[in-house]
Parts: structure tokens; C-alpha cells; sequence
């Protein structure tokens, strides 16, 4: 041949459960007015009903959800992540929107390690990722901000954008009263600012 191939994909099928309403053919329905004793109210049924396909050009080693599983992160075999929205499987967060943000992934903040791995385990807060990679090491993986700086006030657009996605992050942790140490990891170089930790 000619030594070309096709890379690995991945295809994700999804399915949607409907509910509907039987109904008895009219002659039984017949039977049943003369015997008065056959109820014609028959229990709901629920079908499955296939939707399209979801063809992803990289192998998906795992699917979380998150934000009260309206939003899916899938997890990639060469360590990338992508947000999806759960109904329309559209791609979110992808690009950075700082007047409306729920994940720091939308104002720049990306993990630092994207290496191969073969399994991922995200903490509660998503801010970190513990991978298992190539060379059978297990390596933790924060969020990091590379853009350089974000600003020190509600002048520098990053600043408050930032501000904004970590009290999400704290918020959901503290009404599932689940574990945010690595939320303070992510933080710990931005607590030296002057006003980050009052802001914050």
C-alpha cells in the first residue's frame, strides 16, 4: 500500500427514552364496553429511540458529568479534555468568553499536561485530573493559567473573569460539601496579589 491509514475515532451513540401512551385495538376495546370488567387505561410504555451519532476523531477514554449533568467532559487517549453540552453534544467552553462564565477553561485556563494517558480521574472540583500515562505513571494534572498574567483589578478583563469561574467552582464544592483542596492549589500562586483573596 501506499502507508497511509486512518487514525482512531470514536463513535458515541446516543439514545432518547420516549414515553408514550398504549392503546388496545378498537375491537378489544369493543370487548371490553360489553364486559364492563376491562379497563381500557393501559400503563405508559417507554421506547428508546436512536439519535445521531456522535463521530469524535480521537479515541474518548472516559465521560464525566458536571454542573447538575447538563455538561459532559470527555476525556481524551492523548490527554486533551472537551466540554460537550449534553442534549445537542455541541462543543462548549471551547473558546474564551469572559461575559459569561461558568468554567475557567472559558477565560484561558487550560491543563498543563496534555501527554498521552490511558485513564483519568477528575477531582470533584474539575480543577485537576489524576492520569495514568504511556509509561504506566500516575501523574496529577491542575489547571494553569498560560497566558501570563490575569491582572490585579476589575480593569484587567482576565482578573474578574477569573474571580467569577473560581466562587462557581467554590460554591458547587460547598453545596455538595465535597473536597476543594485542589481548588486551592489552583489559587495558591494568585494568593500573593494584594486584593485577590478580599475579591475572591
Amino acid at each position: 500500500g501506499d502507508g497511509s491509514f486512518q487514525s482512531a475515532q470514536s463513535v458515541l451513540d446516543r439514545w432518547e427514552a420516549i414515553e408514550s401512551k398504549q392503546s388496545l385495538d378498537s375491537a378489544f376495546e369493543q370487548l371490553g364496553n360489553r364486559r364492563n370488567s376491562v379497563s381500557s387505561d393501559l400503563p405508559n410504555i417507554i421506547k428508546l429511540k436512536k439519535l445521531e451519532s456522535i463521530v469524535i476523531n480521537k479515541v474518548v477514554i472516559g465521560i464525566q458529568d458536571i454542573q447538575y449533568r447538563k455538561v459532559l467532559i470527555l476525556t481524551m487517549s492523548d490527554g486533551s479534555i472537551e466540554y460537550r453540552d449534553r442534549f445537542t453534544f455541541e462543543e462548549m467552553y471551547a473558546n474564551e468568553d469572559l461575559t459569561k462564565v461558568m468554567t475557567l477553561r472559558q477565560v484561558g485556563w487550560t491543563f498543563s499536561d496534555d501527554g498521552p494517558c490511558h485513564q483519568v480521574a477528575f477531582s470533584p472540583t474539575c480543577c485537576s485530573m489524576i492520569q495514568i500515562g504511556d509509561d504506566a505513571k500516575v501523574r496529577w494534572n491542575k489547571l494553569e493559567y498560560p497566558l501570563g498574567d490575569i491582572g490585579n483589578s476589575a480593569q484587567d478583563p482576565h482578573y474578574p473573569a477569573t474571580i467569577a469561574a473560581l466562587s462557581i467552582t467554590a460554591a458547587s464544592c460547598l453545596w455538595h460539601q465535597s473536597n476543594c483542596d485542589d481548588l486551592l492549589a489552583v489559587v495558591q500562586p494568585l494568593a500573593t496579589r494584594k486584593r485577590f483573596l478580599p475579591d475572591w
